[in-house]
């Protein structure tokens, strides 16, 4: 049954394939297309409840881990990078590949430094921040960030999305168990629900987005 804010659970999305006619499937093959759907609903309709923050210590060699295993898990993409030490939050800048390669880096292999970085490259995993900092003491880096969703492993786990998106992943998780019976036509049935149902969050998610405060930089000149 759903958790108590009413959101279907992993065990919940498979006991519906089954209820569907699909209990012939195993349990394993039930929750890979339910992720394989959850996944692809996820990257249609990326909005605010997959932004998210992290706040650590500044590296000492300006490089961060953001891959699955670093200190930023999840990540995907980026919408800012700041430094923060006393009364200095600076916003990092995004510089491209053949900048990092002709300036940036061989900068850094040299041993170049300065008090505060200026800007940030992200190479597969690692996200630099460049030029190195002289000193860490006292600094933190900052990230706002678009992240991956988990895969749902345990019966009890929910998706990260909003209940109203239950449906929809219900929806992508069938038309992958259809086309796994081959049974193409009530796939390509299926699909013009999940098609009409992405139209409705769509719109939902233009108000949600409407109510959400715009994300603004803390103002420090005061202190």
């Amino acid at each position: 049954m759903p958790d108590a804010n009413g959101q279907m659970q992993l065990i919940d999305f498979r006991n519906e394939l089954k209820n569907r006619g699909f209990d012939g499937f195993s349990n394993d093959d039930l929750n890979q297309l339910i992720n394989r759907g959850y996944f692809y609903v996820h990257r249609k309709t990326q909005t605010y409840w997959d932004k998210k923050d992290y706040s650590g210590a500044m590296p000492a060699d300006g490089q961060l881990s953001v891959g699955e295993t670093g200190s930023v898990t999840g990540f995907k993409t980026v919408e800012a990078v700041y430094f923060k030490r006393g009364d200095i939050y600076q916003r990092l800048d995004a510089i491209d590949d053949s900048v990092f390669r002709e300036t940036y880096f061989p900068e850094y292999q040299r041993g170049g430094s300065a008090d505060i970085p200026t800007a940030y490259y992200i190479d597969g995993t690692t996200l630099w921040a460049l030029p190195k900092v002289r000193s860490v003491t006292g600094a933190t880096i900052e990230l706002r960030y678009n992240s991956r969703p988990a895969p749902l492993l345990t019966d009890a786990q929910v998706p990260i999305t909003p209940i109203d998106y239950d449906e929809v992943i219900l929806l992508s998780a069938l038309i992958r168990a259809h086309k796994r019976a081959n049974e193409m036509q009530l796939a390509i049935v299926v699909q013009s629900d999940l098609d009409d149902a992405f139209e409705d969050i769509h719109v939902l998610e233009q108000t949600r987005m409407q109510d959400q405060q715009e994300r603004v930089v803390p103002d420090n000149g005061w202190l």
